[in-house]
């Protein structure tokens, strides 16, 4: 089995690919810089010339932080870019999944720019309508 890793050089998909290598499982780790995931077209370029059986999404926005300040950075690369992937996988014909690590985006006070509690990272990350296939 062959297996795409989104997000390689990130704490979650760095930490995958080391565990993929140890049980001995063909793997491809792409980062920003050969698939950027808010560019639909590489995203459908990358992952259809793969070859891979699988394409595990660890690619997100992960800058607590941040993300007051970065709103439309943030919901396009862990709203947008987890679409294209998705879309990129379904017209590939390749199973995915999708991970999402938590930290303290999980357990943060409300905020400024927050609704309900919950801060702007986890708030754009992957929202169900960003997520329909069209």
């Amino acid at each position: 089995m062959k297996v795409l890793v989104t997000g390689a050089k990130g704490q979650l998909g760095a930490d995958l690919m080391n565990e993929l290598e140890k049980r001995g499982l063909d793997s491809i780790g792409v980062d920003v810089e050969e698939m950027d995931i808010t560019d639909r077209d590489a995203c459908m370029r990358v992952i259809g010339q793969s070859g891979a059986d699988a394409v595990i999404h660890c690619a997100a926005y992960t800058a607590v932080d941040a993300a007051e300040d970065n709103v439309e950075l943030c919901r396009k690369i862990n709203g947008e870019g987890t679409r294209n992937v998705a879309l990129a996988c379904r017209e590939a014909g390749i199973k995915m999944m999708y991970t999402r690590q938590t930290d303290t985006a999980d357990i943060m006070l409300p905020t400024k720019d927050c609704a309900a509690g919950m801060n702007l990272q986890r708030r754009f990350s992957a929202r169900p309508e960003w997520m329909r296939y069209r």
